[in-house]
């Protein structure tokens, strides 16, 4: 499974979405075989995530529908059911960003913050941050969403949203701060491929 994964990873990176999308299938299809429905359900998220980081929001919107109405259907513990659910919370928040749906945003935020609080796990503190930028993004209220990421656990994806909003407010000098820390941040990851290729272009720009 993993080096599938890894496979599909490297596809993004190349910015060869079909192709990551093929392996992402193959990965779903092998799960199903080998009665591995976390892995099944996981392969239906990231070629969501995929599509919308590509620029397709509404059709990764309908892998993520199509991923919880699973949910429901596989033997998986109430634990690892709870997880994804946790994990979905995230990525419908995004993607809505993403697809500029402000309303149905909030209203997964809401629901996101009082399983949070439910639940009173500090490890999912940063998750609420992250919805809160969503919103602020799609508000375009650009100086919260970089006072916000700024709090949470840094990586490619957070600098690239502070670096989308930087460039948003006119500084280009600090989206390309942003934008450089993705590109040569050392790891290997999903949230690093899906915007690759974005931030190489977006550095191009800058150099104009």
């Amino acid at each position: 499974m993993s080096a599938l994964f890894f496979t599909a990873t490297s596809y993004l990176y190349e910015g060869n979405l079909t192709a990551a999308r093929k392996v992402f299938a193959e990965r779903r299809a092998l799960a199903k075989k080998e009665n591995q429905p976390g892995y099944m359900i996981n392969s239906i998220v990231v070629d969501g995530l995929s599509q919308t980081a590509f620029g397709k929001p509404s059709a990764g919107l309908k892998r993520l529908k199509e991923a919880e109405a699973m949910l429901d259907k596989v033997s998986l513990t109430d634990k690892e059911k709870e997880s994804f659910r946790t994990w979905f919370d995230m990525c419908y928040c995004y993607t809505y960003a993403e697809n500029n749906q402000l309303e149905q945003l909030k209203a997964r935020a809401a629901s996101q913050k009082q399983a949070i609080e439910r639940r009173n796990n500090p490890g999912e503190k940063d998750n609420l941050t992250w919805a809160q930028a969503y919103i602020d993004k799609t508000e375009k209220n650009y100086d919260a969403v970089i006072a916000g990421l700024s709090t949470v656990q840094p990586g490619p994806y957070a600098y690239f949203m502070m670096g989308q909003a930087a460039l948003s407010k006119g500084d280009k000098q600090a989206a390309k701060n942003y934008f450089d820390k993705v590109k040569n941040w050392n790891e290997f990851s999903f949230n690093q491929a899906v915007v690759w290729n974005r931030v190489h272009r977006e550095l191009e720009k800058l150099k104009e």
